[in-house]
């Protein structure tokens, strides 16, 4: 659920990052520090249970390898070519304006981002679960 209700939220934070309100400066700091840091919380709430699934997957420790190396690859292709392509997307977006050219770049990657996220909450599936744990009653 955390993929699920994490993904909107974490795509819009991710646009909210990168826009620059009409204030003072103070403002605009406040603007900053309040959604980067809302955006680490979100990143960690749907990466961290993201990551704990894999173990749920599948017992077969060949296909943990297979699908930890594949995210592994995914992560580093995908940080290339978002890092690769961000900069000339703003500069072609923006026409002159990099305000307005990192926000509608920001929003992209949001988008494409969020519509990962749910097609991953859509198509992943925990097969295994963990017996409940049995509690020993303290003596008292």
């Amino acid at each position: 659920p955390y993929l699920l209700f994490g993904a909107v939220p974490l795509g819009l934070l991710s646009v909210l990052v990168f826009y620059t309100p009409e204030a003072a400066p103070e403002w605009r700091l406040a603007h900053a520090s309040i959604t980067y840091f809302l955006l680490g919380l979100l990143v960690a709430a749907t990466n961290i249970p993201y990551s704990a699934m894999m173990p749920m997957m599948t017992r077969d420790p060949d296909e943990r390898l297979a699908l930890s190396a594949a995210r592994s690859i995914g992560t580093s292709v995908g940080v290339i070519v978002v890092t690769a392509g961000f900069m000339p997307l703003v500069e072609a977006l923006g026409g002159g304006d990099q305000r307005r050219g990192f926000l509608l770049a920001a929003a992209i990657v949001g988008v494409l981002a969020t519509t990962l996220m749910l097609v991953t909450f859509a198509t992943c599936r925990e097969r295994h679960h963990d017996p409940a744990e049995t509690r020993v009653p303290l003596p008292v």
